[in-house]
């Protein structure tokens, strides 16, 4: 069996070690802090972006009310014209019905005075 050789550390690789630690945490912590600056940019940028959308809803929304309320009143004005023209067509109706229910009257009683009259004309020839 061969007998491994030991290795002694002595203060120079001990420091030699500690420096290469030393300069790997460095390495990391300037890794870190690079990420941390490109995530608070992107945060930023987001931020920023969240923002703008919002106007940008705010205005799409805002337009949309507008023309929300103008069709709405464009369609009341709409309705209330056809609602009065509905209502002069059915006076106008209720007119004609009128007069249509007078010359019926007239008509019907004028035959019926025609009917007693030439009644009456025949009861006095047949009585006289």
């Amino acid at each position: 069996m061969a007998v491994m050789a030991r290795e002694t550390w002595t203060d120079e690789r001990m420091d030699d070690l500690a420096k290469r630690v030393d300069d790997g945490f460095a390495r990391v912590d300037r890794q870190f802090e690079q990420v941390h600056t490109e995530i608070g940019a992107l945060h930023s940028e987001l931020h920023a972006e969240i923002g703008a959308l919002r106007k940008e809803i705010r205005a799409d929304q805002c337009q949309l009310r507008s023309s929300f309320e103008r069709s709405f009143s464009e369609a009341k004005v709409e309705s209330r014209t056809t609602t009065a023209e509905v209502r002069a067509e059915f006076k106008a109706l209720d007119e004609r019905l009128a007069g249509l229910q007078r010359t019926l009257m007239v008509v019907s009683f004028g035959g019926l005075f025609t009917l007693v009259a030439a009644a009456l004309t025949a009861l006095g020839a047949y009585l006289f």
